[in-house]
């Protein structure tokens, strides 16, 4: 029997740029950053996310254990809901992180930077008596489609946070509107064995607006414009959820989850040390990450992504700078390759938004 084609093969058909980091294939560009970064902004473009995992959750106590288990509420999910959640550890810091997807039979974890064994295995640990099955599910495949277009390419409205099921040219998946851990756009799932041929009928529909196949660049430039935190650069085990900005998905008032009392007195006593904030420096040169970020002589915080515009006259960055200097608009700098470059801080787009 013939295998599936994999989504990195359909891709470097598409005339895709593979390199490999970290042993895996990243897809860097099919026609250049800046023709999709402007798909996105003003057309639709289409990204395969290959780090995002899926772990099934079910069984009669499964709500009661993610619910003891996680910062977020989530009892009150009807199937299709989503909501942006993670595991505390007993410091408050994040063990991780993931999109939750309460379904029929129980919960779906979508879990980015390829760590959903962590999440599996996090949840085998606190599970003792409880009627729970965990399972990481290696047989769905995810992409973001972003742009104003969106909705038409999909012929469907859609709901921000809850998922409806579509289908491209007879091809089943499921859409729903994404942000926070994602570029804001429309997240689908689909089987893996169709993933190639559904992203084919994306692509390749005569009608309705174009859609651009895009890339990691491209996704970098538009996830740290948004000051959407990443695995493994803003969200790490170091790290609480105010230091990688998730604070606005922390419930205060769901009770009892592992790590409360630490996130809890972190607000009430205003204990957290470090801002997460968007930052740029003038200049086009990108410093080697993670980069100490100075005052003066002071070391007072680290950037932790950092692209080049669109326009290529400055580079985006993120990180975290300790709050008391932030608090005090400190002049700062960060090293490149050609010395020491002034840096600066640039709201982010969810400070806009209702928590």
């Amino acid at each position: 029997m013939t295998m599936p084609e994999n989504i990195i093969d359909w891709a470097r058909k598409q005339g895709a740029r593979v390199e490999h980091h970290d042993s895996e294939p990243v897809i860097l560009e099919f026609s250049g950053r800046a023709q999709e970064y402007d798909a996105a902004q003003k057309s639709a473009a289409f990204f395969v996310l290959d780090d995002l995992q899926t772990v099934s959750v079910a069984g009669k106590d499964a709500a009661d254990l993610l619910h003891r288990l996680t910062m977020n509420e989530m009892r009150r999910l009807n199937p299709g809901d989503s909501v942006i959640n993670a595991f505390p550890d007993a410091n408050g810091r994040l063990a991780a992180v993931f999109l939750l997807k309460k379904n029929e039979a129980g919960f779906e974890l979508m879990v980015p930077g390829r760590k959903g064994k962590v999440v599996a295995d996090w949840i085998e640990k606190y599970t003792f008596i409880e009627e729970v099955t965990c399972e990481l599910k290696p047989d769905v495949d995810y992409f973001l489609l972003v742009g104003p277009e969106s909705e038409a390419v999909l012929g469907m409205s859609i709901a921000e946070n809850h998922f409806d099921r579509l289908d491209v040219n007879g091809i089943s998946a499921h859409a729903g509107g994404v942000g926070g851990l994602f570029p804001r756009g429309v997240l689908l799932q689909v089987a893996r064995e169709e993933s190639t041929a559904f992203a084919q009928a994306l692509v390749s529909s005569d009608s309705g607006p174009t859609v651009q196949a895009a890339g990691w660049q491209a996704y970098q430039l538009l996830r740290v414009e948004a000051c959407v935190p990443e695995v493994g650069a803003e969200i790490t085990p170091r790290q609480n959820p105010y230091e990688a900005g998730l604070q606005r998905f922390i419930s205060y008032t769901k009770g009892c989850f592992t790590g409360q009392e630490v996130i809890a007195r972190l607000d009430t006593y205003d204990k957290v040390k470090y801002t997460y904030t968007g930052l740029r420096l003038e200049t086009r040169e990108v410093p080697e990450l993670p980069a100490p970020v100075y005052a003066g002589e002071m070391e007072v915080g680290e950037v932790t992504s950092a692209v080049l515009a669109r326009a290529g006259d400055e580079v985006l960055a993120l990180g975290r700078i300790r709050k008391k200097f932030l608090d005090e608009q400190s002049g700062y700098t960060v090293q490149t390759g050609s010395g020491s470059c002034p840096l600066f801080v640039r709201s982010c787009p969810h400070e806009h938004e209702q928590k």
